[in-house]
């Protein structure tokens, strides 16, 4: 996957939805050459109302940092008041 500036990872999406109540998980997947995965990892994120999520997923010699923003999608402007 290319590098994006300053080391980052230039995801395909940029934003996703989870209800309440539920998890938001990412795995990560290293090939071998074969193409079969040689190593995978995952972190798991429960939804929040907002604020942020934090944590590092290793995989082999490798540490990859996920944050992650949570904001509410509201669906109707009642809710808000």
């Amino acid at each position: 996957m290319p590098m994006g500036s300053a080391g980052y990872v230039d995801l395909s999406r940029h934003v996703v939805s989870v209800e309440l109540g539920h998890n938001l998980q990412f795995v990560i997947q290293a090939y071998s050459q074969s193409g079969a995965i040689a190593r995978q990892s995952r972190l798991t994120f429960r939804t929040k109302y907002c604020n942020i999520s934090q944590g590092i997923c290793e995989i082999g010699d490798s540490k990859v940092e996920i944050t992650v923003a949570w904001s509410q999608l509201i669906k109707n402007k009642m809710e808000i008041l």
